[in-house]
């Protein structure tokens, strides 16, 4: 049986590109979500829900009750703050950061992945499931040693996905049935968020997520992953 993904973000990207990998696949029916509606999500064999996730107390009155979802892919995010986009004059260090910027941040990048994951283990509790899986979609940057100065609101929203996974990977490992959540750094992309400089294509960083997938409840759950590699919560690793 098919098991069924929500993927959040779609519009491009990452986003983008997990949606088209996923299509590929006989295994998944797959069910996007994005503030809008382009050609990626168009298809007719596509489920796709029109919702912005800078609203995140709309989210569980909007979202379908009747969805039965098997892996959710939290991967929308907002770099508002980002120095490389730009000039140093402007630069959004925290001392000139404004509150609307850290709400709109953490409101995309923390509380709506929260409430999707709250619904999404509702949904599993109540329909009894024996299979589910979560992905964060993080950074290196949401780690203690990597907050600084600047891109404080994005760094922080992802240090607070980071704790969910954490959370949540402890409430899942006291459980016998196969579900499992964890964080996964796709590294430095070459998206509009990554900007043209950017080391890895966003289908590769969509194949690796989809491998991810293939891994047991131990070797997932409670996981900072990137492409192998079992990042530490707090510290870069020279």
């Amino acid at each position: 049986m098919k098991k069924n993904v929500l993927i959040t973000g779609t519009d491009r990207g990452l986003g983008k590109a997990l949606v088209n990998i996923f299509r590929k696949s006989s295994l998944y029916n797959v069910y996007s979500l994005s503030r809008s509606r382009n050609k990626c999500n168009s298809e007719s064999d596509l489920s796709h829900f029109t919702f912005d996730l800078n609203v995140p107390n709309e989210l569980r009155k909007n979202f379908p009750n009747n969805i039965s979802i098997d892996i959710l892919i939290n991967n929308a995010a907002v770099y508002i703050d980002d120095p490389r986009k730009q000039s140093i004059k402007s630069i959004n260090n925290i001392q000139n950061i404004t509150l609307d910027t850290i709400q709109e941040t953490f409101n995309v990048n923390y509380f709506s992945p929260l409430e999707l994951i709250k619904i999404f283990y509702e949904g599993f509790q109540k329909e009894e499931k024996k299979f589910g899986r979560i992905i964060n979609i993080s950074s290196g940057m949401g780690r203690l040693d990597e907050i600084n100065t600047e891109s404080y609101a994005y760094s922080s929203s992802k240090l607070l996905l980071n704790t969910t996974t954490i959370v949540y990977s402890k409430i899942f490992s006291e459980l016998k049935e196969d579900i499992a959540i964890a964080s996964i750094c796709p590294g430095w992309l070459k998206t509009d968020m990554g900007t043209k400089n950017g080391l890895i294509n966003p289908e590769t960083a969509a194949e690796y997520i989809l491998e991810s997938l293939q891994l047991t409840k131990s070797e997932f759950n409670g996981k900072f992953l990137r492409y192998g590699e079992n990042l530490d919560w707090s510290t870069k690793k020279i």
